[in-house]
């Protein structure tokens, strides 16, 4: 079943919140939803839900996280105690590889370390408008890999407008920070994505765009975990 409500922001955030998990809650976030515009879908057990930043902050305040359903957090937490075997740049992107675990960080990302900034995906543009690794970023992602790499991850942590951070016993920080607002002229932008390596692509994938989050369960053992 759908609903519609009242009219509001016509860009939305997109979120998927498992209605298991907590029904009360569930029907205090419906409540906030109240005053804009949004569909709310009732569909095989869960809610998927577009609305405005406002709800977010509002619902946040109440203790329900509704940027990220539990399966993809769940994902995300399972980067704390792995080590960052491999660290690499890919064309615009920072390739970061925890084993069974992959980090692609595109956006505005980077990698600092005791608060100095060492590699980001905006220095990408070519020194001679000729060959794509003449940049700053493939530079710096070579002087300092060593530097990088070999980290164990300590903490994770997600902003309310799905920002990441993974800290590192190194004194490394990876920043993977939202770089676009509301998409108009052009499609929304991919701007980081974690992704269980398995040879079938059977493991969970989630992709974090500007204003929306797609998150897919794994199919293999133990996937998410």
């Amino acid at each position: 079943m759908a609903r519609r409500v009242q009219s509001g922001r016509k860009k939305e955030i997109y979120t998927y919140f498992r209605k298991r998990y907590c029904s009360r809650a569930a029907q205090r976030f419906l409540y906030y939803l109240s005053g804009y515009k949004g569909i709310c879908c009732i569909h095989r057990g869960s809610i998927r839900v577009f609305f405005c930043p406002a709800v977010v902050w509002q619902a946040q305040q109440e203790g329900i996280r509704v940027d990220m359903e539990s399966g993809a957090m769940q994902l995300i937490n399972a980067l704390r105690g792995r080590k960052l075997q491999r660290f690499c740049c890919e064309a615009e992107i920072l390739d970061f590889d925890f084993g069974t675990l992959t980090l692609h960080a595109m956006g505005c990302s980077r990698v600092i370390k005791n608060n100095d900034i060492l590699v980001t995906v905006p220095d990408y543009q070519a020194w001679d408008g000729v060959e794509s690794r003449h940049n700053d970023e493939w530079y710096n992602t070579e002087r300092f890999r060593a530097e990088i790499t070999g980290g164990i991850v300590c903490s994770t942590e997600v902003s309310p407008w799905n920002d990441l951070r993974v800290i590192l016993d190194n004194g490394c920080t990876i920043e993977c920070l939202i770089a676009n607002a509301y998409p108009h002229y052009g499609e929304e932008s991919e701007q980081w994505v974690l992704f269980e390596h398995t040879k079938n692509h059977s493991g969970a994938f989630l992709t974090v765009f500007s204003k929306r989050v797609h998150f897919q369960e794994g199919t293999a053992p133990d996937s998410g975990r």
